[in-house]
């Protein structure tokens, strides 16, 4: 009987789908099949989670890093592993029905002050189809007491199947500190972009500047480093997205280039740059730049890029804090395979509340976008709250070819404490997204002992994920 209302339930939602609105037919046949299931709940403090899918194993790769002590049982005078914070690089396979494979895999083992290491950061993957293979980049901190200083990338190799292809290697030394990396795969060249953020390697201010290299499928250095973006301001987040059909990349970043006041404190817009194949400059981009606008967005942050090859095109989504949004949204903007923006930005999201550190991904199958995000609509901060200080769950919704939301947003999941830092991979075999977050709702954690940044303080934290994906007819009980 449950079948047969199954079926009939099913038949519903495609007439639907065909005859009505397309967008309630996707309501009806795609489902959060799994939510809040562990990818890594030990007592010390998971971070900055990033997925990746396999297309040769039809299998995720879920990437990240932990901090915090070791243990807090030591004994007087042996509490080495209890008083420091030791920093750590991990990742899992999962099948993409979200059922774990195998044990979690340590890239970089727990090291701490002793081994002059302040932390290990913001890892980035990309997968590389033709050799079955994980090309990663993380952030080592090399000052025992200063985070903020001295932190270099490094680089490391991970087979489809788990195994570490060679230690992790830095990748360049640092004159001050080096961070935010992001890394991209170029199939034609068979080659990897990095990305990331330091200051005087090009120029003697306080200002940073994006650094790029090119490395071969081995990890070797074939170009770099070299400066991607006029040299004006300052440069955070980058993010890079390849377009196989023109051989190129599109690149965009944080950009603080107005006021005399330090980097920090000055209204920051998002920039962007196409690149060749060899990492030079095509045009540079003016994503959003509101500065002196009536309705200006004082902070507009963590971009995030997708390709879309039956238009050869991109979307750029970002943060938005413009006073037209209701509290804070997402918006976004089309970029042409030359670099042009295609019309003005747009609403991706704004519901109440702040929705912010979106990450957007193309569907080739269907011919649309998907974007998840964090989302505080049912947070009411505290009056002097700084912005960057939000309760939030995790959402997300299908976006149309041009961009804008196709259908209502999509509960991922929700549950107390902050869910943050949102990372998506979809799986065309098994119709379903991988949608991994952090979770701040994890009070068996043992008590933080640093370091951390002002804007990123160590904190009791978890890593979950959830499966988003097709409804399948005959599921079973």
């Amino acid at each position: 009987m449950k079948k047969i209302k199954t079926y009939w339930h099913m038949m519903f939602c495609i007439t639907v789908a065909v005859l009505i609105y397309p967008s309630i037919g996707f309501s009806c046949y795609f489902k959060v099949l799994s939510s809040g299931f562990s990818i890594s709940t030990t007592q010390r403090h998971e971070w900055h989670p990033w997925v990746e899918y396999n297309s040769v194993d039809d299998e995720f790769m879920v990437f990240w890093n932990t901090s915090g002590k070791l243990r807090d049982d030591c004994a007087a005078g042996d509490d080495y592993e209890c008083i420091n914070s030791f920093q750590s690089v991990h990742a899992q396979r999962y099948t993409s029905k979200g059922e774990p494979l195998d044990d979690a895999i340590t890239v970089s083992p727990a090291e701490g002050p002793n081994d002059s290491v302040s932390w290990k950061s913001m890892p980035r993957l990309v997968y590389n189809e033709l050799r079955n293979e994980y090309m990663m980049v993380f952030m080592v901190g090399q000052h025992p007491t200063k985070p903020t200083q001295d932190n270099v990338i490094f680089t490391a190799r991970l087979s489809g199947d788990g195994i570490i292809l060679g230690p992790p290697t830095m990748l360049h030394p640092t004159l001050y500190n080096a961070s935010h990396p992001d890394v991209a795969f170029n199939s034609q060249n068979r080659e990897y972009l990095i990305i990331y953020n330091d200051k005087y390697q090009f120029r003697d201010v306080e200002d940073f500047d994006n650094i790029g290299f090119i490395l071969n499928e081995d990890g070797e250095i074939q170009k770099g480093p070299f400066m991607i973006g006029v040299p004006i301001g300052s440069k955070f987040a980058p993010y890079v997205e390849y377009n196989l059909k023109d051989n190129t990349y599109l690149f965009a970043w944080e950009d603080w280039r107005y006021g005399d006041v330090p980097w920090y404190l000055r209204p920051d817009e998002i920039y962007g740059a196409m690149l060749d194949d060899g990492g030079n400059m095509l045009a540079n981009i003016s994503v959003v730049d509101d500065f002196g606008l009536a309705n200006e967005g004082e902070t507009q942050l963590m971009p995030s890029i997708a390709y879309n090859p039956h238009r050869n095109e991109f979307l750029v989504v970002w943060n938005d804090s413009r006073p037209s949004l209701d509290d804070g949204g997402i918006m976004g903007r089309i970029i042409k395979s030359d670099g042009t923006p295609k019309g003005a930005d747009f609403v991706v999201v704004d519901g109440p509340g702040t929705q912010g550190a979106p990450k957007v991904t193309y569907v080739k199958e269907r011919r649309k976008y998907f974007v998840v995000w964090q989302d505080s609509r049912d947070y009411t901060p505290p009056p002097d709250a700084p912005e960057y200080e939000r309760i939030n769950d995790i959402y997300a919704q299908w976006l149309k070819p041009n961009g804008k939301a196709l259908g209502d947003d999509i509960l991922i999941y929700k549950a107390e404490g902050n869910q943050s830092m949102p990372s998506v991979a979809y799986s065309p075999k098994a119709d379903s997204f991988f949608i991994t977050w952090r979770d701040e709702n994890a009070d068996g954690d043992f008590t933080p002992v640093g370091p951390g940044a002002v804007m990123a303080p160590e904190v009791k934290a978890d890593v979950r994920g959830a499966i988003y994906g097709r409804a399948r007819l005959f599921q079973g009980k």
